[in-house]
């Protein structure tokens, strides 16, 4: 498999805490990449789990993202793996004069962040809807998703890149997987 022969997860190691992110955005075959992916980290001996990461959707609350998750079909059971949905975060760094810039306080130990990438509807940019938007708005929770959004459409072009270089590393963002279509590829979380 592609995955296992990229290299892109020798940072995962024994014992380590791996989230993997999902999504409340619909991704074609999500179940079967995620139980891939989960499968993989699983077999270099870490511990994974699965991050809900859904900023302000499902109302804001640990509940209604997990509902939104259950209607794509996600399970604790169908992926084979736990599933943390919740709205706690911790603050990892601030933009200069912007905002703080805020994480999933389950995402500890290394995250894979699973996303679909497409341009966005209100605005064009080097980082646009993918996994910088999914780290720093969809980790963020909902406190996190409103800093950035209270920017508006000039703010996400502009303030994401910059949000992604100071999260770079906390904590260790090991790799996204950049779509479902491409569920045996990972790709190194420095683009």
């Amino acid at each position: 498999m592609r995955l296992q022969a990229s290299g892109l997860l020798e940072p995962i190691g024994p014992r380590q805490r791996i989230a993997v992110t999902v999504g409340s955005r619909g991704i074609h075959t999500i179940a079967t990449v995620l139980r891939t992916v989960i499968a993989v980290v699983r077999e270099r001996g870490a511990t994974p789990f699965l991050g809900a990461a859904m900023g302000s959707h499902g109302g804001a609350a640990t509940a209604g993202q997990v509902v939104l998750l259950l209607e794509l079909g996600i399970t604790e059971e169908s992926i084979g793996a736990p599933i943390q949905a919740t709205m706690e975060f911790v603050p990892l760094g601030q933009l200069p004069d912007g905002p703080r810039l805020l994480m999933d306080a389950a995402a500890a130990g290394g995250i894979i962040v699973g996303n679909r990438i497409k341009p966005h509807s209100d605005f064009h940019g080097p980082s646009e809807s993918g996994s910088a938007k999914m780290t720093v708005c969809s980790l963020g929770k909902r406190h996190g998703a409103d800093a950035i959004y209270t920017y508006g459409a000039p703010g996400l072009r502009e303030l994401l890149p910059a949000a992604v270089a100071v999260l770079r590393g906390r904590p260790r963002w090991i790799a996204h997987a950049p779509s479902a279509q491409a569920a045996g590829t990972l790709r190194p979380s420095n683009r």
